[in-house]
């Protein structure tokens, strides 16, 4: 390069980087940090892996998120968050609440049920005991956000007169835990594939007889219904003689203290 062409260019300024400038390393580290964790876990990748994986420095690192332990709440919660953003609809255009929740149910399902959160959740189970501040930050912000999506589409359903709920936010928990966390817990605990395929999407749905059903668990034989009839009417019978067992012994006493 000429000396001409040195005094041509401009200096280059010094200093602190941009927000966006800023906002591109932490994007960059933090997808480098997360398949780090996922293929190895949070105690096999190291800081030093992580720093290298983002060509960074590992001062650089520390100077960002602290913490290893920061480092891999922040894969997490943004791997969330990233998915939360484009799957909540801003309305839906299904006839009923039926239909609604089905496509609630198929959007985080077609999310969850891969390898990548598979592994994410092995690791997640892994450190909560471990990171109890961790566990519980990722339950609000992943849990607690998907119940309030589907709280607030059942207290609109309640609201058109479609459903009669006491407890919209109760009722939301239950279907997000049944539906939802059940497959995805499976799947990472590799009793099932992780896979949103037609087996899966009939463990959550009854598609002949169009029930919602509890993932994993069989539908009551009719053995078992019947063997429920027979102990509900036993019941009162056993009541009774609970009772009078208790009513002998309160008489025996009583006669060994008039005797006494």
């Amino acid at each position: 390069m000429s000396d001409e062409d040195r005094k041509g260019r401009r200096p280059r300024k010094m200093g602190r980087p941009t927000t966006e400038a800023a906002l591109r390393l932490t994007s960059h580290i933090l997808k480098s940090a997360r398949e780090l964790f996922f293929e190895h876990g949070f105690d096999g990748a190291s800081a030093d892996m992580i720093a290298e994986q983002a060509r960074i420095s590992k001062r650089t690192l520390y100077a960002r998120f602290g913490s290893k332990a920061r480092v891999f709440e922040a894969v997490i919660l943004d791997e969330i968050d990233t998915q939360l953003r484009a799957l909540e609809p801003s309305g839906s255009d299904e006839p009923d609440i039926a239909s609604r929740l089905r496509v609630i149910a198929d959007r985080l399902l077609e999310w969850l049920l891969t390898p990548r959160i598979a592994s994410m959740e092995r690791v997640v189970i892994a450190q909560a005991v471990r990171f109890p501040a961790l566990a519980a930050n990722i339950h609000a912000f992943g849990y607690q956000r998907a119940v309030q999506w589907v709280a607030s589409i059942l207290a609109h359903a309640n609201a058109r007169g479609e459903l009669s709920l006491v407890d919209p936010v109760f009722a939301a928990e239950q279907f997000v835990t049944l539906v939802v966390v059940a497959p995805m817990r499976r799947a990472a605990l590799g009793l099932s594939p992780p896979a949103y395929d037609e087996a899966a999407r009939d463990r959550v749905y009854h598609r002949r007889s169009g029930r919602w059903k509890n993932p994993g668990w069989p539908e009551p034989s009719h053995a078992a219904t019947r063997r429920c009839d027979v102990r509900s009417r036993r019941l009162p019978f056993r009541k009774r003689a609970v009772s009078e067992s208790v009513a002998r012994g309160t008489n025996a006493r009583r006669s060994r203290k008039a005797e006494g």
